[in-house]
C-alpha cells in the first residue's frame, strides 16, 4: 500500500538525503527496534523467548522466505533455546 503523494516522497528523500550516511544507518536501526518492539508487545506474554523470536522472524520475513526455509529457521531457533 503507498498512500504518499509522489511530491512528499520526493520532500522526504530530500531531508532524508541532507542526513550523513551514519545518521541514515543510525534511523534505519532505531525503526527496526521500534518495529521489534511493537511486535514483541502484541504477542503474548505466557510465550517462550524461543516461541516469541519464531514469531518475530516470521513477522519480519515470512512473506519474503520459502516456507521451508523459514520452518527450517523456526526449528534452528528452537533447537538454540
Amino acid at each position: 500500500m503507498n498512500d504518499t503523494s509522489p511530491e512528499m516522497r520526493r520532500q522526504f528523500h530530500e531531508v532524508l538525503m541532507t542526513r550523513t550516511p551514519q545518521q541514515r544507518v543510525a534511523m534505519a536501526a532505531e525503526m527496526f527496534d521500534t518495529a521489534r518492539r511493537i511486535v514483541l508487545s502484541s504477542l503474548p506474554s505466557e510465550w517462550s523467548e524461543a516461541d516469541k523470536k519464531v514469531a518475530l522472524v516470521k513477522r519480519f520475513y515470512g512473506r519474503d522466505l520459502d516456507p521451508e526455509f523459514m520452518d527450517q529457521v523456526a526449528e534452528a531457533i528452537r533447537e538454540s533455546a
